[in-house]
């Protein structure tokens, strides 16, 4: 188990240190616990917690009793049951997944977003349903009030499909008359967000715009005579322009919306770009409270609202940062509600840079260390993140719904899903609660104590490595499937002992002929030693004797060459090439 610690504060890392097999049997386990103490401090929190290549999104039941994960390779979608702290069932799909939630309660009604442009519904039996959008889709979103289902696409829309008639409603329209930004007005949408308090659904968008509805009804533009028009949008690019660590040379568009959230009071909300940056609102006012900056610089892909800390969780490939938001300066009601929001896209340019800060987003004084935007902690990942939430059960979540916990499931560019706790966030959930008493025990040692600690036994050194034809060569296809000979890449394992038994029996007079090689080999030595009538004789054993020929009449010039070929003779480094046969230059391969 890993520590890092900053300005006092520790976040365990529950996910450190090499995957061991799956293949691995329990008795292994043991055995290999025993001998690494690596191994006998790795906390394993859910059982088979990892995919063959990498993840791409995990969440958690609203019920809190179940966490689902979707990766690849193949594409796939498992279910892990919390109280058991292992796999319920892995399904495969069709093709990778872009997003998926919980339509239900527990996992009973699962909607799964593809990237083939299908939206496939699971149950608990399996596949039950599977239709197709027009356009490629972003994300998804879901009003349980008119139990519509919404995904935000590539082509600008945001497809609606009522789940209680079964059928497509008309799409909602993120085009704003007026030309917001002077961006355009066709747009794509990227992610989504309900709020549960008062049903606001926001959307985010490619130019860097946020579009809001009504998610309980579909509004009536009488000039367009188009259904679905947002009531209003929120330019969340020029709050945030000349902001970021972002490369602007970049071909990535640097405005984009990456990722939105509702506070679970309703009352803020947040907006993570593609620049790095996270926005901070309270929805009465069309001034960013806080505008927080990733150094990194890289698109922003989760926002979520810790309530009891009163914190925002934002993460980018390379870090998860969680920073207070709940102290900060009052709004002010000069852009009141709504109306503050609507006319954004009006605003004087004088109003862009005020006292405040950019878009009057304040920043955290020096002398206030637990002021707006000041970093509670920061989690670093051990590969590139994609996702995270905050777990949580039945008994750590607030009336707001919010999940009380400090530990933190992400998915990320690794077969392992990446697991954290950190004990400023919160406990940890009833159904891992013995993270609390063993983290300060399970500590890592220092580098000094690795350092006298000496070499330590891996893994895999009790097994051996074949390719394809090294099987053919040793006539044990047979074993092929078997427990004895596991897949693994572009060849197999199997186990060390039973591989010198074969290769024994294979060739019965291997011991000979290597026998008969080393007393070769000493006899070469003595005449070496002996008086030669070459200089050249003396460079090796015989290996690549036109090459050393070539060497010493160079190095009898006398010139650079002949220096550079006499410091290539005399160079220990390369003494291999004259006496080890296994760096024999073939002069008629046709790689030479």
């Amino acid at each position: 188990m890993e520590v890092q610690e900053l300005n006092g504060t520790k976040v365990y890392n529950l996910t450190t240190g090499k995957p061991l097999p799956s293949w691995l049997g329990e008795r292994a386990r043991r055995n290999l616990s025993k001998r690494d103490e690596s191994v006998r401090h790795r906390v394993e929190i859910i059982q088979d917690f990892q995919f063959h290549g990498s993840s791409t999104k995990i969440r958690q039941s609203p019920d809190g009793r179940y966490v689902a994960a979707t990766g690849t390779y193949p594409p796939s979608l498992k279910m892990y049951t919390l109280a058991d702290m292992s796999m319920k069932f892995e399904r495969r799909l069709d093709s990778e997944a872009v997003d998926f939630m919980f339509l239900g309660e527990d996992y009973g009604k699962v909607v799964i977003l593809e990237s083939d442009r299908n939206i496939e519904f699971q149950a608990p039996y399996g596949t039950h349903y599977k239709l197709r959008i027009p356009t490629f889709g972003r994300g998804l979103g879901y009003e349980s009030s008119t139990c519509d289902l919404h995904v935000t696409s590539s082509g600008g829309e945001v497809y609606r499909i009522n789940l209680a008639e079964g059928r497509f409603m008309d799409p909602l329209m993120n085009d704003v008359q007026g030309d917001v930004g002077g961006r355009g007005k066709d747009k794509g949408t990227t992610c989504i967000d309900n709020s549960p308090t008062h049903r606001m659904m926001a959307v985010g968008c490619e130019d860097g715009t946020a579009s809001f509805y009504d998610s309980r009804t579909a509004s009536y533009d009488s000039e367009s005579k188009k259904v679905g028009r947002p009531f209003t949008t929120l330019d969340v690019a020029k709050a945030t322009r000349g902001m970021g660590f972002a490369e602007e040379n970049s071909l990535a568009n640097l405005n984009e919306v990456t990722s939105l959230a509702f506070s679970p009071d309703g009352i803020n909300m947040a907006f993570g770009q593609a620049n790095g940056c996270v926005a901070l609102y309270d929805i009465r006012s069309s001034k960013p409270l806080h505008i927080k900056e990733h150094q990194y610089g890289l698109p922003i892909h989760t926002v979520s609202f810790h309530a009891p800390t009163s914190t925002v969780m934002s993460g980018d490939a390379r870090i998860i940062k969680a920073w207070r938001y709940g102290n900060g300066t009052a709004f002010s009601m000069k852009n009141n509600i709504f109306g503050g929001l609507g006319a954004l896209g009006d605003d004087d340019e004088e109003d862009e840079v005020e006292d405040g800060g950019v878009g009057g987003a304040s920043e955290p004084s020096a002398n206030n260390e637990h002021g707006m935007g000041s970093i509670l902690c920061n989690i670093e990942g051990s590969a590139p993140f994609r996702h995270f939430m905050v777990s949580y059960d039945d008994q750590n979540v607030n009336p707001t719904k919010s999940p009380c916990s400090g530990l933190v499931l992400a998915a990320g560019d690794q077969s392992r899903m990446q697991a954290y706790y950190a004990p400023v966030l919160g406990p940890a959930p009833r159904w891992c609660s013995f993270l609390d008493s063993i983290t300060e025990e399970l500590e890592e040692r220092t580098m000094a104590d690795e350092v006298t600690s000496g070499s330590k036994e891996e893994v895999y050194d009790d097994y051996k490595f074949l390719t394809k034809e090294e099987v053919d060569n040793l006539g044990i296809n047979n074993l092929v499937g078997t427990p004895m000979l596991r897949g693994y890449m572009h060849g197999y394992f199997i186990e060390a002992s039973l591989y010198s038994k074969i290769r024994s029996v294979a060739n019965p007079f291997e011991y000979e002929e290597y026998r008969k090689r080393k007393i070769k080999e000493k006899i070469e030595e003595k005449r070496a030693s002996r008086i030669t009538s070459r200089e050249s004789d003396r460079v090796g054993k015989g290996v690549n004797k036109e090459l050393a020929d070539r060497l010493m009449d160079k190095k009898k010039k006398g010139k650079n060459k002949g220096k550079a070929a006499g410091n290539l003779l005399g160079d220990d480094r390369f003494g291999g090439l004259f006496d080890n046969p296994d760096f024999t230059i073939d002069e008629d391969a046709e790689d030479f």
